[in-house]
């Protein structure tokens, strides 16, 4: 009877397996769930499926920190930070071993990548596995791979070139997955400003009705000075300046017809004798008021482009501007004692990468 009993066991036992192989050949293999781990597995065992389950990326991110690695949203130009992709758990539902290309997406040409060669402007220049690629219009891509189930943090130093990146432009920087085509970004805001000052000087204010029947000259100083160190961080160079100066006669002292030509061709010569060329320049004379306004270019523009990019910082400009008064130029008809001229300047700066003269340096 034991004997009996031991064979039917083995029967049952054997039978048992015979059905879990049927079972087991019956279902199509596309039936077979990844795990979280990307295991393959078998259905009714409690510990996962098999693999070819949808793309996963449990955490994707572009982030920027500063030296401290603390996260920032805005930089000075020319200060050094860091751009962190961090990428965690990647496709787990997908084979364990293959790779997935990621692509992080570089647009705005005042961004620079110093870890690459020519500060992330070669082609093909390799840093720490990641590779640089530039386009022909100039756009730029790191590339660089992951294992599935991999996770990855990045860390490229980063900082925007100081003196040609406009003040408060934001830049959108993209890591893109390129078989699901999945991405994120981050957004990072760089801060530059003109750092420059204007001057105005004259040798004279009060005027007497005798000295413009002799004729009189007051002797002006128009200038305009960058005050900041080239090394200076945050800075955004001018590529041209803007003058107005308005001249203001004293009561009973008004300006002739004569007047216009004499202060175009003064103000004219002046501008060549600083070594510049007088752009848009307009002159009004009437009653006794009038108005100078003139535009100069600097000598550090990159050819060839529009709006214009400085090279450097635009150079200190002093412009000696000899006003004359006397009976070609002013009516003293009805002044007979002395008076005080006034003079008030006006100097706004084009920023690098800018077409108008926007920002301005004050009044005086």
């Amino acid at each position: 009877m034991e004997e009996i009993r031991k064979v039917s066991r083995v029967k049952r036992v054997i039978s048992m397996l015979l059905a879990i192989l049927m079972i087991l050949v019956s279902v199509p293999l596309s039936s077979l769930t990844a795990s979280a781990w990307g295991f393959g597995g078998f259905p009714g065992f409690g510990f996962g499926g098999g693999w070819g389950g949808p793309l996963v990326v449990t955490n994707y991110k572009v982030e920027f920190k500063d030296s401290r690695f603390n996260n920032i949203t805005t930089v000075d130009s020319g200060s050094l930070f860091y751009l962190m992709i961090s990428i965690s758990g990647n496709n787990v539902n997908q084979i364990p071993g293959q790779e997935n290309t990621y692509r992080v997406y570089i647009t705005d040409e005042n961004l620079l990548l110093p870890n690459f060669a020519e500060d992330g402007f070669k082609d093909g220049a390799v840093y720490n596995g990641y590779t640089l690629h530039v386009n022909d219009d100039g756009t730029r891509y790191v590339e660089f791979s992951i294992k599935n189930g991999d996770t990855k943090v990045i860390r490229l130093s980063a900082k925007f070139k100081n003196g040609t990146t406009p003040a408060k432009e934001s830049v959108t920087v993209k890591v893109v997955n390129t078989e699901t085509g999945k991405s994120a970004s981050g957004i990072i805001t760089p801060q530059s400003k003109l750092l420059w000052s204007q001057n105005k000087t004259e040798d004279k204010t009060e005027i007497k009705a005798s000295d413009i029947e002799n004729g009189v000259t007051v002797n002006y100083t128009l200038s305009a000075s960058p005050n900041n160190p080239t090394t200076s961080t945050g800075a955004w160079w001018a590529t041209g300046l803007e003058f107005t100066d308005t001249i203001s006669l004293p009561t009973g002292l008004t300006f002739t017809s004569g007047a216009q030509s004499a202060l175009k061709t003064a103000i004219q010569t002046a501008v060549a004798n600083a070594g510049y060329t007088a752009t848009d320049l307009t002159v009004s004379a009437s009653g006794s008021t009038a108005t100078i306004k003139f535009q100069i270019d600097s000598k550090n523009i990159k050819a060839g482009t529009n709006p214009p990019v400085a090279t450097t910082e635009m150079s200190a400009v002093s412009i000696k501007f000899p006003f004359q008064l006397s009976n070609t130029t002013v009516d003293t008809s009805n002044f007979t004692t002395a008076g005080t001229v006034a003079n008030n300047l006006k100097v706004a700066a084009r920023p690098s990468g800018k077409k108008d003269y926007s920002e301005g340096l004050g009044d005086n």
